[in-house]
């Protein structure tokens, strides 16, 4: 858990729904970054 305000974490070849693989460089000129971790196999998430 991160407190409020805490800067994320590196992490490297994070796999999204579209297939691609990102790191945390991939977003540096983004002003803000949301990452939801969820099962897409789930059927109630």
């Amino acid at each position: 858990m991160l407190s409020l305000g805490a800067s994320a974490p590196k992490f490297e070849h994070l796999l999204s729904t579209d297939g691609r693989r990102y790191s945390l460089d991939s977003f540096d000129e983004k002003p803000i970054l949301v990452v939801v971790f969820s099962c897409n196999h789930c059927p109630y998430v």
